[in-house]
């Protein structure tokens, strides 16, 4: 069943938890963790690429291309959240800016 990106954003609001962490020392401590992946678009999921870099000798090194992603303020249902998101999502119009 298809769901347009703005609904499917409203369904997996992410969700806070607590995780534990320790430090260099020896040390037990708790975080709240917000679940959500790093460079990833939250609309279309668009994420990191990688690749080859060739130089003009044809030498191939690895590298990645990151996508160009924001964070801006949305209104969805009434409530204000935080979205990362592609520039192109945000071209297309898929969600408004909170001004």
């Amino acid at each position: 069943m298809f769901h347009s990106p703005v609904a499917q954003l409203a369904e997996q609001v992410a969700v806070n938890h607590w995780v534990r962490g320790s430090s260099p020392r020896g040390g037990v401590f708790f975080y709240l963790r917000k679940d959500s992946m790093a460079r990833r678009c939250e609309i279309c999921g668009k994420g990191p690429q990688s690749g080859n870099k060739v130089s003009k000798s044809l030498n191939h090194t690895k590298r990645v291309w990151k996508p160009n992603l924001v964070k801006l303020k949305t209104e969805i249902a009434g409530d204000t959240f935080t979205v990362k998101m592609c520039t192109r999502c945000l071209r297309s119009g898929y969600i408004k800016k909170k001004v």
